[in-house]
């Protein structure tokens, strides 16, 4: 089911700048989320004084929920309104390949992953855990290209986790988003949402190829967990009549990492160096004359905070309220993701 939105009074400019903070969500959320046996994330207190600070006179937007077992993303929705895009011009999926793309056509993400076996159940690891680099990524790539190209399928690369693909057998069909597959069985959702043929035959390929490479001894000689598979994302073409915008959004996903592989001081850490980040692409922001829009993230909620270029001038009522009470109002919210 898709989200209905509940806009933020005034909040359609075309200029304002996006910031998405992906993994913000506080409390049980996180402890249930840790993928890791035994791990557990921090609850609160947390202490992130700067952006409380900032956000104490921002309007807020309700919270807003996906399904569980949506096949979009929270960042992709966030996109969708950041942009002022309607679902219903970008099909069945958020483009994110054509996105970051100037090409034209229907184009998607390969991501190199790991398929952990687990009760009967194909689970997918976060593809981060694989930390490959970019001449390991580059090898890899390499290594299944061949296989693809005898398809009519192209691989370029664009990072170590994302080679852009393209060809006809992406053509009605879209897929389904990566952060929303991590942690689920994949066989129940291919079963559910069957893919392209030729991809499906490559699905089986590329498992016999990659369960005895070379490169692979190498991952587990380091500790790392092996490629074993692949998915694909980020399915679809970019509408013609609208404007990528990509300098209007800005993405931060430390936090999101840290927390889905349940690394409960790096998730803290994180936080403390991105407060200060974070305060300071808004000040920047704001301080240009743009309106900011900073969308607090969970893996199934979200909620929005506009602040205009006022906000740089505190309110006399700011300026009284307790810098601990701006913290705890600020907690509660990402307790609610």
């Amino acid at each position: 089911m898709n989200p209905t939105f509940k806009p933020l009074a005034n909040a359609d400019s075309p200029h304002d700048l996006h910031v998405l903070v992906l993994g913000a969500q506080l409390g049980q959320g996180l402890v249930q989320a840790a993928p890791s046996a035994g791990s557990s994330l921090p609850t609160p207190p947390l202490s992130t004084p700067h952006l409380a600070a900032l956000l104490q006179g921002a309007q807020w937007s309700p919270v807003h929920s996906l399904d569980e077992d949506s096949t979009w993303s929270v960042p992709d929705w966030v996109h969708v309104h950041a942009l002022g895009l309607s679902p219903g011009a970008l099909g069945d999926a958020w483009p994110d390949a054509a996105w970051h793309s100037e090409a034209e056509g229907i184009q998607a993400w390969v991501t190199p992953c790991h398929w952990h076996m687990a009760q009967g159940r194909t689970l997918m690891l976060d593809p981060h855990t694989l930390a490959l680099d970019e001449a390991r990524s580059r090898d890899f790539m390499q290594a299944m290209q061949p296989y693809f190209e005898e398809d009519g399928l192209h691989l370029d690369w664009h990072d170590a986790l994302h080679w852009r693909l393209s060809g006809a057998a992406l053509k009605a069909w879209s897929g389904h988003g990566l952060r929303s597959i991590i942690g689920r069985d994949v066989q129940q959702v291919m079963q559910d949402q069957p893919w392209p043929a030729p991809l499906g035959r490559l699905q089986i390929e590329m498992q016999m190829l990659l369960y005895t490479h070379a490169l692979n001894d190498v991952q587990s000689q380091q500790g790392l967990p092996t490629v074993n598979s692949f998915w694909v994302h980020g399915v679809g073409a970019w509408p013609q009549d609208h404007a990528r915008r990509r300098d209007a959004v800005i993405t931060l996903d430390v936090l999101e990492h840290a927390w889905r592989q349940g690394q409960g001081q790096a998730w803290l850490s994180a936080w403390t160096a991105l407060d200060a980040q974070l305060s300071s692409l808004i000040t920047q922001g704001l301080q240009s004359g743009q309106r900011v829009q900073v969308h607090l993230c969970g893996p199934t909620r979200w909620q929005s905070a506009l602040l205009t270029p006022q906000a740089l001038k505190p309110s006399w009522w700011s300026r009284l309220w307790p810098k601990a009470n701006a913290q705890a109002r600020l907690n509660r919210r990402m307790q609610a993701l």
